[in-house]
């Protein structure tokens, strides 16, 4: 009993507090939705003829588009109309081929099954000889390499050496077999008429002994 005048006095000034919070608050918030009051009157003013001109746009457009639609809507059906037995015997087409390939598909399958299972084995035992062949081959390889770049280690010099000799043998004999082309040119060219004068004699010469060689024979 006692506690309850000290609730009711304490939560007496609660409520006090409370409503003075919102007379301060309604007195902050009028003004502040008055103007948005204000601000959506002046906006429904402003879009109310545009909203009203795109209501007469959408009826407008629904009175055009309506046949067309409809018409659509008729064609649509008609195509149905024509292709649903199209359909259904295409349909019907794919389960006979279903009921027949199926036990082709099912007797391939058993076919692969089999083949792998004998095949299996065989792939495995190739796979045993390759890695034993790899296994062999592996050091020969290795030792070949070896021996092939010992090789170019030796035969390195020896060839640089030789390509040495090759370009001073070139630079060398160059002039050499240039002046030897100079001299055969003008030795074709010197024994050409000689070498032409030559040839007519020796054809004069079969021209008169031909006859006496013929007489000779016979």
């Amino acid at each position: 009993m006692e506690l309850e005048p000290l609730a009711s006095a304490v939560l007496g000034s609660v409520l006090l507090s409370q409503m003075e919070l919102e007379s301060c608050a309604s007195a902050v918030l009028g003004p502040v939705l008055l103007s948005q009051m204000e601000l959506e009157s002046r906006a429904s003013a402003v879009l109310g003829p545009v909203l009203l001109s795109q209501m007469e746009l959408e009826s407008r457009a629904s009175a055009v588009l309506g046949p067309v639609l409809l018409s659509q809507m008729e064609l649509e059906s008609r195509v149905s109309a024509v292709l649903g037995p199209v359909l259904l015997s295409q349909m019907e087409l794919e389960s006979r081929a279903s009921a027949v390939l199926g036990p082709v598909l099912l007797s391939q399958m058993e076919l692969e099954s089999r083949a792998s299972a004998v095949l299996g084995p065989v792939l495995l035992s190739q796979m045993e000889l390759e890695s034993r062949a790899s296994a062999v081959l592996g050091p020969v390889l290795l030792s070949q390499m070896e021996l092939e770049s010992r090789a170019s280690a030796v035969l390195g010099p020896v060839l640089l050496s030789q390509m040495e000799l090759e370009s001073r043998a070139s630079a060398v004999l160059g002039p050499v077999l240039l002046s030897q082309m100079e001299l055969e040119s003008r030795a074709s060219a010197v024994l050409g008429p000689v070498l032409l004068i030559q040839m007519e004699l020796e054809s004069r010469v079969s021209a008169i002994l031909g006859p006496v060689l013929l007489r000779t024979d016979n």
